[in-house]
Order: structure tokens, then C-alpha cells, then sequence
């Protein structure tokens, strides 16, 4: 009976290998490696980029709700990452992706909206050097959500392989 566990572990491990070797797997541990540093590396480098990029385009719009909501978000994952033993739960990872994925919505919404503010501010009566300032913040924003949407549907991405991981696993 051991025997036979034993030569079923090795095949498991040896399919395992090969299915790494073979390309992306749909579930995968925090402590995975993606390309030549571990994936929970690779996930909080994302998530202090997209708050630098927040912070930036908060300075650059004055709009801050973006910055607010990534600065909590990577705090939670933070602690998910990097305290496994006591945040990294299903449950926690479940919340974290809905956290994600509602804020990948906000932007989307934010995208469509600041081109209404951009109908806006061109049928308004400001006067030209407000309608220019208008215009630059606008024109930030249009730049910077795009940015944020990808690194965000990247978070998403790793995020829903920790999922499937631990759902797996449970």
C-alpha cells in the first residue's frame, strides 16, 4: 500500500513538472515562480506601480479616489502575500479579487465619465484659461486610466490563479 502511494506521489509529481514545463497553469501558488523571481514579488511590484501611478495622477488631476482605494487594496494584499499564515485564506483571496475586479469597474467607469467631462467642459461657458486647465486635467486622466486598467486586469490575473489555488487545495 505504501509502495503503491509512494509510485502514484512520483507520477503526480512528475505530471505536475510537466505541466509546468508546458506553459501557464490556471492555479498556482503564492510562492510560484513566474519568469525568475517568485509570482508574490512579481504581484506587489504591480501594485506599487499603480499606486505611484495614483499618487501621480492625483497630482497631475487633483483627482485622488483612485489613490485612496489602490493604497488600501495593496495594504490588504500586503498582508495576504506576505503573511500567508494568517491572511491567506480562501475566504481573504475571494474578497481581495472582488476588491480587484470592482476596481478595474471603477476605472472603466471613471474612463467613460471623463469623456462626458470632456463634452462638458467644450459646450461650457468658462472662460478659455479654466477650459484649458479643464482640459489638461481630463487629458491626465485619459492617460493614466488606461495604464492603471492594464496593470489592474494583471493584478486581477494573479489574483484569480491564488483563487483557483486555494479553492483547489481547501
Amino acid at each position: 500500500m505504501v509502495l503503491k502511494k509512494t509510485i502514484e506521489e512520483e507520477n503526480n509529481s512528475e505530471v505536475a513538472q510537466n505541466r509546468k514545463r508546458a506553459g501557464i497553469e490556471w492555479s498556482a501558488d503564492i510562492e510560484d515562480w513566474i519568469c525568475c523571481f517568485p509570482q508574490k514579488y512579481a504581484l506587489m511590484g504591480l501594485c506599487v506601480s499603480l499606486v505611484i501611478i495614483s499618487i501621480i495622477s492625483w497630482i497631475g488631476s487633483g483627482y485622488y479616489a483612485w489613490t485612496i482605494w489602490t493604497v488600501l487594496a495593496t495594504i490588504f494584499l500586503g498582508l495576504i502575500v506576505f503573511i500567508p499564515d494568517l491572511f491567506g485564506n480562501l475566504l481573504n483571496l475571494c474578497l481581495n479579487f472582488v476588491c480587484w475586479v470592482a476596481f478595474f469597474v471603477l476605472l472603466f467607469v471613471n474612463f467613460i465619465q471623463v469623456f462626458v467631462w470632456k463634452g462638458w467642459v467644450t459646450d461650457s461657458n468658462l472662460s478659455n484659461e479654466e477650459k484649458e486647465r479643464q482640459w489638461s486635467h481630463l487629458n491626465f486622466m485619459l492617460a493614466c486610466i488606461p495604464l492603471e486598467m492594464l496593470i489592474t486586469a494583471a493584478i486581477c490575473f494573479f489574483l484569480l490563479r491564488f483563487v483557483k489555488f486555494a479553492y483547489d487545495n481547501r
